[in-house]
């Protein structure tokens, strides 16, 4: 599990995007989401989270805060949902890259056998790709080691091959031409995708690279 603020400096990301939503799957706790509401810099947070108690958790936490928005359920279920309900601004996506009991529960993942809740990245790009103009967005996407084998500081996945997927070529297709996708090895790896027309110096100053 990766922690949002890791690969790149936040909040002068936020600023230089002018980012005013986050959404996020698998919220979790809401750590990466508290992260993003102590820059005091978007104007609303959607979070997707499947576990009922966390989602409970959650429903407390954040009680009371009209710009925090909650969904519970699989991602593929509720994501056109929470497209609908954003507006045009450009948004931070940081997608989860797999089944949420791997984290937070005693579910393992080979425990899932349906691949697109095991691994939902693929089926949420494509929500998102077939919903929105992404061309605006910024999107990180956690846990890069489940798709490749790179120099992570948290080392390669061993189960990769049983569980994870080989190589992560669908994102090329899916926001290959809206998105330049850069690789952080920070923890368990991060993909993250910056708009078509981000230089180099941007992306080197911003993801601490």
């Amino acid at each position: 599990m990766g922690q949002i603020n890791h690969p790149v400096k936040l909040k002068q990301m936020l600023e230089a995007f002018n980012i005013k939503n986050f959404v996020e799957s698998g919220t979790g706790d809401g750590s990466s989401m508290d992260k993003i509401l102590l820059t005091e810099m978007v104007d609303n947070s959607y979070g997707v989270e499947l576990d009922d108690e966390l989602y409970e958790n959650l429903e407390k936490k954040y009680d009371g805060l009209d710009y925090v928005h909650l969904y519970k359920g699989y991602t593929e279920d509720r994501f056109a949902e929470v497209l609908s309900d954003l507006d045009d601004s450009p948004t931070l996506f940081w997608l989860d890259a797999h089944f949420p009991g791997a984290d937070y529960g005693p579910a393992g993942y080979g425990e899932e056998p349906d691949i697109d809740k095991r691994l939902p990245m693929e089926k949420e790009l494509r929500i998102m790709k077939e919903n929105r103009d992404l061309s605006k967005d910024v999107i990180f996407m956690d846990d890069l080691r489940i798709y490749v084998d790179r120099e992570f500081t948290a080392g390669n996945w061993a189960q990769r091959k049983l569980y994870g997927a080989d190589g992560y070529d669908f994102v090329e297709e899916i926001i290959g031409d809206t998105h330049v996708l850069i690789e952080h090895l920070a923890d368990q790896g991060y993909l993250l995708a910056f708009p078509i027309g981000t230089t180099e110096e941007q992306i080197v100053e911003i993801a601490q690279l």
